[in-house]
């Protein structure tokens, strides 16, 4: 009896351990879900639109600026980590009601973009994209407002933390990948074992633009 139970110890122990391997070295596929799939665009929705090409770090990153006429705002948009910027036609025709410029990119490995999601790249993709708006339509950075959902709430929180934009809007976020990945995997040593953070919490208390913080009970 009690070798049978040493076996099945022994057995959950190598299942555990090897469900942490997994978490660990596959995490970055769990946290980004990329479609490269680009099958509308904003025509759809009879807006007007520019196709524009960045350079993040060497790796091209694929965005849509729409503008608006007479638009005193420019909002740049960090999308979720799923899908690509073509699933967000309802935002881009909300937002261009309101009389403001959007410029929306897809973050490496998602959409027409080149190269492989990461922490690091979704980075330096957003920050080309703001780039871009400084020095390509010479918007004013009191101008900017930086709008991250999701997972682009952190991705928006380390740019507004880095840059001061005029404003920085969080919709459906999170305080951290190891907040949320202690409630969605409570059994693993999810502090040890996470190589993406996102760590907004760490760092929001840098944001000094005005913030709006939206969420839902039921997301």
């Amino acid at each position: 009896m009690m070798r049978i139970l040493g076996t099945g110890l022994l057995i959950g122990g190598l299942v555990y351990v090897g469900l942490c391997l997994v978490l660990y070295f596959f995490q970055t596929r769990l946290v980004f879900h990329p479609s490269s799939s680009v099958s509308v665009t904003p025509e759809a929705v009879d807006l007007v639109y520019e196709d524009v090409y960045l350079n993040a770090a060497d790796v091209q990153i694929h965005a849509w600026y729409i503008p608006a006429d007479n638009a005193k705002l420019s909002v740049l948009f960090c999308h979720g980590n799923a899908g690509n910027i073509s699933h967000r036609l309802e935002t881009l025709s909300l937002l261009n009601s309101l009389g403001v410029n959007v410029l929306i990119f897809d973050y490496a490995g998602f959409g027409l973009s080149k190269g492989k999601a990461s922490e690091i790249q979704t980075y330096l993709d957003v920050e080309a994209a703001w780039r871009y708006l400084i020095d390509e339509k010479a918007a004013d950075p009191s101008g900017i407002v930086v709008f991250g959902r999701s997972l682009g709430g952190a991705v928006a929180t380390w740019l507004a933390a880095k840059e001061n934009p005029g404003g920085l809007i969080l919709e459906s976020t999170f305080t951290s990948v190891i907040a949320m990945g202690v409630k969605l995997y409570p059994i693993f040593p999810v502090t040890l074992l996470a190589r993406v953070r996102y760590d907004s919490s760490a760092i929001i208390g840098q944001v000094k633009s005005p913030k709006l913080i939206i969420h839902s009970r039921d997301d």
